[in-house]
């Protein structure tokens, strides 16, 4: 970051606006004279607009810029051939290198003027504190994204030095190390040749492949996650968990609940609840649960693949969504109609008995139906549901 001087110059005012947009929304709000209500509410949500508008804005414009300008060149270079050469190509794009942690600092500063704005907790006074928590260093390259009211509540308390704790954090921080230096930077170049040269091997060195992929990224991105949980550990600080054994899941759904846990849960947060999350009709709430995960993708990096990749993994939840509403809604129905039909027979055995004696023995006496009858019902309940 000081070898472009832009880029600690573009933290710094990011965390001033986000600071000055936070004693505003504040100041507002403990102003409870009756005539300014409607005039505060709306300098609280144009303060939260400008944060809004100037974080989203320093994300598409370094992280995004040259994907849609090239986008853009290749899709006018396709209607009309060398309608835009190589030297002007590279006059139109600005090449420039993605400032550090920039996707993790501007969520996380989003995250403190939403908060503010939905009263969730109160504004930073001390600039000193909010600036630590926007640029606080051993998650900012890599994660996990902490939110305003996980982190500022810590700069309140008090920070005793703690031997046990000084030893989980040494650990914390080694296997991170062990992730990321022994397995996932040994496991890259066997990937990367077999992914150079997929002709060259058979199915079993495909498989190594995509098995040795897996297991570098996962080291790679949890390794970094350990390291950053242990390096707060030593100052004091907890992080959120960012990997929850992943590869254990059961379905694409649980996957994302174990996989950069912080990424969606502030996904779920900021952008699934506020567009209605499960409380809006069926269609609307599949379109929340596919959007908020195609933003995921798009978060992740600017290209093409990782947009698909967003677009697949949303649709697939969306699909795994309906599929369980299906279930619980067969289910219901199946128990409402099993619970029926053993009311009203037994009731009726009940009415056809002169003596309570005599409907035990009749009841008794269809025991292998009943049996039958109970293993079917298990069956259904456990396939559905």
């Amino acid at each position: 970051m000081w070898s472009v001087p832009e880029y600690g110059i573009l933290i710094f005012a990011s965390t001033c606006i986000d600071y000055i947009a936070g004693r505003i929304i504040g100041d507002t709000r403990s102003d409870s004279r009756t005539e300014d209500l409607e005039s505060n509410q709306r300098i609280r949500k144009l303060a939260l607009i400008v944060s809004l508008l100037m974080n989203l804005g320093i994300l598409g414009y370094y992280k995004y810029h040259d994907f849609f300008l090239t986008s853009f060149i290749e899709f006018i270079n396709t209607l009309h051939p060398d309608a835009i050469g190589p030297g002007t190509r590279y006059e139109l794009l600005a090449r420039l290198i993605l400032p550090v942690g920039i996707s993790f600092f501007t969520f996380q500063s989003m995250s403190y003027t939403i908060d503010a704005y939905r009263g969730v907790l109160p504004p930073e006074k001390d600039f000193i504190k909010f600036a630590l928590f926007v640029s606080f260093f051993p998650q900012l390259v890599a994660g996990p994204i902490v939110t305003a009211k996980e982190f500022l509540p810590q700069l309140q308390e008090e920070k005793p030095m703690d031997s046990d704790l000084m030893r989980q954090a040494a650990r914390w921080f080694a296997l991170g190390y062990f992730k990321k230096v022994v397995l996932a930077d040994n496991m890259a170049p066997i990937v990367d040749t077999i992914y150079s040269n997929p002709y060259a091997y058979d199915t079993a060195g495909h498989w190594l492949g995509a098995f040795g992929f897996w297991i570098q990224v996962y080291c790679d991105f949890s390794g970094y996650s350990d390291m950053a949980w242990g390096a707060a550990m030593f100052l004091g600080f907890r992080l959120p968990e960012n990997f929850r054994l992943p590869y254990l899941s059961r379905s694409v759904t649980e996957h994302w609940q174990r996989w950069h846990i912080s990424l969606i849960r502030w996904n779920r947060d900021y952008l699934y609840f506020p567009l209605g999350g499960n409380r809006v009709s069926f269609w609307r709430h599949k379109f929340n649960v596919w959007f908020t995960m195609f933003v995921a993708g798009v978060w992740h990096g600017a290209n093409w693949t990782f947009i698909i990749w967003g677009a697949i993994h949303g649709s697939i939840m969306a699909a795994e969504s309906t599929w369980r509403d299906v279930k619980a809604h067969i289910n219901e129905r199946w128990r409402r109609k099993q619970g029926t039909d053993l009311d009203v027979e037994g009731s009726t055995r009940r009415l056809d008995g002169s003596r309570k004696s005599e409907a035990v023995r009749f009841f008794g006496a269809n025991w292998p139906l009943d049996i039958v009858r109970l293993c079917a019902t298990s069956f259904v309940t456990i396939f559905f549901g």
